[in-house]
């Protein structure tokens, strides 16, 4: 794979993570066909489309508790960027329940179509047992989506929208798109209550990944309200980064064997369709505690509450990433897949911060918090050793309060960040100065 840094604009410093050089052998596959520039994206965008052929599945989470491997995927880039790029590997991902849902789409039609004929309820036939359609359009309403799923009986169910906006589809008397996506990650229990005969009315769990593309601005005004209420941490944002300004950006899509491409991603998508039941990987659960370990050390290095706010969802996210991979490998753990896992979770939240850093600070200045935006270890900036005024200054131009001063010092001391030399003297221990 090519270093993406050769193709991103070397005036734009803040760039997202690299990607691992040895990805795992799927999202290699998935990545053959698409242009360089997009392939963190990509690498991220297809996990949604695997989740749905994960029906009765669930996985053990870094909080031990089994829970169903739902994904929700947002891909906020500027315009023209390549965002239509994901649609490439998910065409391919969807191609098995596409054709399932074809048919059944012709027979649901043909049973609307008795149903016209008739001249009075009692006339009409039964709807034919199995009419499962996973594969939900778009631009359906409140009352469809409930209908769907409760006919879809417990399979998960998917959804590619070229557009955020699409999701304001499903907004209805006291319904909000927002709460959807918290349940649906949750694979909560979701409904409606109706009176009228011809209304759905039912309690249907959500269990519905989906994938949705959008540009900056616009994403950031429709999730200006998700930003802390659990919205904006329960979904997987990606982005396609600033090319060189050129004429002619170029974006090289390639050509792969059809039969030996469809043949090898058929293999995983066999082994996801097959898996059925509950799923632990001691691997998996060890990973998840060294995420948090590391990032809470970067909370207290940091004082950056996006950690504390995006960090535990981001980790659940991440775990659930590299247990589809487990999973679709024949439940095989490798070592690409600790690393891409580890990748993909560093780049979300570097996607959160880079979108809501700055409107989760106002945020939690509204609640009279400290919240700072920042991904930086703030002990770089004070010398080997250093003085507590030393310390306040570094806080004062880093925009921190003079209040938090005692609890950062007793922080850095506590996880041996840094060791007492004198009174208000301090010096940086290995661990601190790493």
């Amino acid at each position: 794979m090519k270093n993406s840094k050769r193709i991103i604009d070397e005036n734009v410093k803040n760039l997202p993570p690299e990607m691992p050089n040895e990805l795992p052998s799927l999202v290699s596959l998935l990545l053959q066909e698409v242009p360089d520039v997009t392939h963190a994206a990509v690498a991220n965008a297809v996990f949604p489309a695997l989740a749905a052929h994960l029906c009765n599945v669930e996985i053990q989470e870094a909080d031990r508790r089994f829970k169903s491997p739902i994904l929700l995927c947002a891909l906020i880039a500027r315009q023209s960027s390549g965002k239509d790029s994901v649609n490439i590997p998910i065409n391919r991902i969807m191609a098995d329940i596409d054709a399932e849902d074809k048919v059944n789409r012709e027979m649901e039609q043909a049973y609307h179509d008795a149903c016209k004929c008739c001249k009075s309820r009692k006339e009409m036939p039964e709807m034919p047992d199995g009419l499962v359609i996973r594969h939900l359009q778009a631009n359906m309403t409140n009352a469809a989506f409930v209908k769907r799923l409760r006919l879809a009986d417990g399979a998960t169910t998917y959804t590619s929208m070229d557009e955020l906006d699409t999701l304001k589809q499903l907004q209805g008397a006291g319904v909000d798109p927002m709460k959807i996506c918290c349940l649906a990650f949750d694979a909560a229990n979701y409904g409606q209550e109706r009176v009228s005969n011809n209304s759905e009315s039912t309690v249907v769990k959500i269990k519905w990944c989906w994938n949705a593309s959008s540009t900056i601005a616009r994403g950031r005004r429709f999730f200006a309200n998700g930003v802390l209420d659990g919205t904006v941490s329960r979904i997987n944002f990606c982005t396609i980064p600033k090319q060189r300004c050129q004429l002619k950006p170029r974006y090289e899509f390639k050509e792969v064997d059809e039969q030996a491409y469809t043949a090898e991603l058929q293999r995983y998508i066999d082994n996801l369709n097959n898996a059925n039941g509950r799923y632990s990987c001691q691997e998996a659960l060890e990973m998840a505690e060294r995420m948090a370990d590391k990032y809470n050390d970067l909370m207290v290095l940091t004082e950056n509450d996006i950690y504390d706010t995006y960090v535990p969802r981001a980790i659940s996210i991440a775990v659930r990433k590299a247990m589809i991979l487990y999973i679709a490998d024949g439940c095989k753990w490798s070592k690409s897949i600790e690393e891409f896992a580890e990748w993909s979770l560093e780049y979300d939240l570097w996607c959160k911060n880079e979108f809501f850093g700055e409107a989760l600070k106002k945020e939690e200045d509204a609640e009279e918090t400290t919240c700072s935006g920042r991904s930086d270890n703030m002990l770089k900036y004070l010398d080997s050793q250093f003085t507590r005024e030393d310390v306040a200054t570094m806080r004062q131009r880093n925009g921190l309060s003079a209040s938090g001063l005692n609890s950062m010092i007793s922080n850095w001391t506590i996880r041996g960040y840094i060791v007492k030399v004198k009174k208000g003297m301090f010096c940086k221990t290995n661990k601190g100065a790493a």
